[in-house]
């Protein structure tokens, strides 16, 4: 298990308090009425599986490119 930072945990715990968690049967229904399901890890992780609804965006571009195909932004 790799160690992290002191910094690296204070900024992923900040992060975790902004995301707003639900449970996979929520997903299941949100996503079968219409909600975009973005996979935002890196391509190869992505590539290697992923759910057959989601998209790919990566983490690193996902500000500059989210607004091309995404209407509603929540």
């Amino acid at each position: 298990m790799t160690a992290h930072s002191e910094d690296f945990i204070r900024l992923a715990n900040e992060a975790r308090s902004r995301i707003r968690e639900i449970p996979p049967q929520q997903a299941k229904e949100l996503i079968e009425n219409g909600a975009l399901l973005l996979d935002v890890r890196e391509k190869d992780e992505f590539d290697q599986h992923h759910l057959p609804e989601a998209k790919h965006l990566s983490r690193g571009v996902l500000e500059n490119e989210a607004h091309h195909g995404v209407p509603y932004k929540y």
